[in-house]
């Protein structure tokens, strides 16, 4: 239903609240909060369909998509890198175009 693998979203999950700092709230864990970022992104889906199906408020959805967006920024810059970060390497094709 997400578009990911249950071990991947589980790692994520643990990834997010134990290094990134994602924190669990009261009425919220942090599958719950993964799940529903992931929902969103995945599908396209309007914080409106996020509302119907998490049976959330709009408020509610806006401020847990942030917080995880926010861990998430953290966790891609660690994820990410570049191959060649000074880019001593131009392709030709960069080279050779004008």
């Amino acid at each position: 239903m997400l578009r990911i693998n249950s071990c991947t979203f589980h790692q994520l999950c643990t990834d997010l609240e134990n290094i990134y700092e994602l924190p669990p709230s009261d009425r919220m864990s942090i599958l719950e909060k993964v799940g529903l970022f992931v929902y969103v992104l995945s599908k396209g889906a309007s914080y409106r369909d996020a509302q119907e199906h998490f049976q959330h408020f709009g408020e509610t959805i806006s401020r847990i998509f942030r917080e995880v967006f926010d861990a998430m920024e953290g966790f891609c810059k660690d994820m990410l890198k570049l191959k060649n970060p000074k880019f001593k390497d131009v392709p030709l094709k960069i080279t050779n175009d004008n």
